[in-house]
């Protein structure tokens, strides 16, 4: 349930008046009267012991008309009731057996004779005092009326009533004013500062009050006109922020349609998937761009019967990749088809002097000279023999060998060089395959992918465990577990670079 600040103001004000009602008409007037029973409590008590000491003394000296004055010591006072003498005596019921009895011998006035065991009530205070003497052992038991309480109950009862009464007056009093004060203005602000809320930006604010509730309305006031000044600019900065908008969209679409295009261009370099069917029947091809295009490519060539197969990693991803992965695809099969280079090693030496002149590098002429370049695993299969030669650029070959055991990998290192950034040779390896090993060139997209629960790299050690784990798999059930579990490292995080693995088995 919401509560305005006018019912706050009238719940505090409330409050404290009814706390101070309360104590004016109840609390203090029960402390005053408890004390002015306390007080008469007493005042009887002394009484009744004085009487007991004229009384005790007037007997020691044998003076029976001493204990008569002694008693009569308050028989003026007009509160006066009783005032007795009783005595204690012993009676014996038995030998063994006793009981003490009391019993007034004298009383002050003789007409007024109490009970002994009489008690304090609502109209009489009584009050004892023991003493002792050789001669007698007894008790003075003094009442007096509380006619002299009652007048006085009365008078703080109505005195509190009228307290209390003008309290509550002033406190209402003040409540109002103090609702009205503030409610007022504040509920005038809140009004305004709903249809400002709104959207009209036309309210102002009167200023009632020179107190800080005056200052809010001025504050208001000032805060609607730059809330205005500024709805203006905003409007101006928005028409000028949709027209670049527009531009911005536009040139998006541009750049968008060009990569699209540029997409196809790259794809017109990489063999069909249908022909790479034809001279490797049992292979698979993943390939992941990070973006549109990348700079990861596969190739391929058929020569007399053996067949030329690669995975390439160029410099960057994205359209600069995607321009590098074109010069270098251009390049491969230049040297393999025009110039009839079919050894891998010799094919990765002639590539890196197309690729240095292609892009006009001289190191000793440019000192700034670009540093783009391919990393990449080259193979060269006949398909009959099953002899393999191969050479790489920092990416290795993983050839992976059924034994009686279990399947292990033969791992074949690629020279410490990129083709385009060096000139020296490159070394050229021969392999004697068996019937049924897997081979494996890819790029270093897949691995250095970040993920898991770490956020850390994949790494070659679960690549190749991976590997290991999905050889009694087919290849294309191969491929599918490779996306998978790269879906699963990644989660929710973005790929962070092309992707290209190249499976074949013979």
């Amino acid at each position: 349930m919401r509560i305005g600040l006018k019912s706050k103001i009238w719940l505090s004000i409330c409050s404290i008046v009814f706390t101070f009602t309360f104590f004016s008409y109840y609390y203090f007037p029960l402390k005053q009267e408890k004390l002015l029973v306390d007080n008469y409590n007493s005042e009887v008590q002394n009484l009744a012991n004085t009487v007991a000491l004229g009384v005790k003394i007037s007997l020691k000296n044998q003076d029976f008309e001493g204990v008569q004055d002694a008693m009569a010591h308050v028989k003026d006072d007009s509160r006066l009731q009783f005032v007795s003498l009783l005595s204690y005596d012993t009676i014996w019921d038995n030998p063994k057996k006793y009981h003490i009895r009391k019993m007034v011998v004298n009383t002050v006035p003789e007409t007024r004779r109490p009970e002994p065991e009489m008690q304090s009530n609502d109209s009489v205070i009584v009050k004892r005092t023991e003493f002792t003497t050789a001669s007698m052992s007894g008790t003075i038991m003094l009442g007096l009326n509380t006619k002299a309480i009652m007048e006085s109950k009365k008078r703080i009862g109505i005195t509190a009533l009228t307290v209390s009464s003008v309290i509550f007056l002033i406190g209402i009093l003040i409540g109002f004013m103090l609702a009205r004060h503030i409610s007022r203005p504040v509920k005038a602000l809140r009004n305004a500062a709903e249809k400002v809320g709104e959207g009209d930006l036309n309210q102002q604010i009167t200023r009632i009050n020179k107190d800080e509730i005056g200052d809010l309305s001025v504050a208001f006031n000032k805060m609607v006109g730059d809330l205005s000044r500024a709805r203006h600019e905003l409007s101006e900065q928005k028409k000028l922020i949709e027209e670049k908008h527009e531009e911005i969209q536009e040139k998006h679409r541009e750049v968008l349609h060009s990569i699209e295009y540029a997409r196809r261009i790259q794809g017109s370099i990489l063999p069909p998937q249908k022909k790479v069917k034809q001279y490797l029947e049992d292979s698979f091809i993943l390939y992941m761009p990070k973006d549109i295009v990348a700079g990861d490519f596969y190739w391929m060539a058929e020569i007399e019967g053996e067949v030329l197969f690669a995975a390439g990693d160029c410099t960057g991803h994205g359209v600069p990749g995607a321009m590098v992965s074109v010069v270098c695809s251009n390049a491969l099969n230049k040297a393999v088809n025009e110039m009839n280079i079919h050894q891998p090693a010799r094919i990765l030496e002639k590539v890196c002097e197309l690729v240095m002149a292609g892009f006009h590098r001289n190191k000793s002429e440019d000192e700034d000279y670009l540093l783009d370049g391919m990393d990449i695993s080259l193979c060269r299969l006949d398909v009959k023999t099953r002899r393999l030669e191969w050479a790489g650029a920092h990416n290795p070959l993983w050839v992976i060998r059924q034994t009686s055991e279990s399947p292990e990998i033969i791992e074949i290192k690629a020279d410490k060089q990129s083709v385009g950034n060096s000139i020296k040779p490159f070394q050229n390896h021969e392999i004697q395959l068996e019937a049924g090993d897997c081979l494996y060139l890819f790029s270093d997209g897949y691995t250095d992918q970040f993920g898991g629960s770490e956020d850390k790299k994949f790494n070659k050690k679960r690549f190749r465990e991976l590997l290991l784990s999905i050889q009694s798999e087919s290849l294309p059930v191969q491929k599918d577990i490779l996306i998978q579990r790269h879906a699963e490292w990644k989660g929710k995080s973005g790929q962070v670079d092309d992707i290209c693995v190249f499976g074949i088995r013979v």
